[in-house]
């Protein structure tokens, strides 16, 4: 997992799973164009883990995939 890929390979690679993405180039409203995946997985805690070891500069972590409908978010 060392090169730079787009949302589209990321979303196709990872679909289901948590990433974690250093480095993340972004469009002006924020979504993710491309970035190196440096850990990823279906359980979130291992991969917040992974963020909080590697205590990367720059980063973006977040699902890849459909959101169950009995989810709710805060921001």
């Amino acid at each position: 997992m060392n090169e730079v890929m787009t949302w589209a390979e990321i979303e196709a690679a990872f679909d289901g799973e948590w990433v974690l993405i250093e480095n993340p180039e972004t469009t002006p409203v924020l979504e993710i164009v491309r970035g190196k995946v440096v850990f990823h997985g279906r359980d979130k805690s291992l991969v917040q883990k992974k963020m909080k070891e590697l205590q990367l500069t720059r980063s973006a972590f977040l699902f890849v995939g459909e959101h169950p409908d009995d989810v709710a978010y805060l921001l």
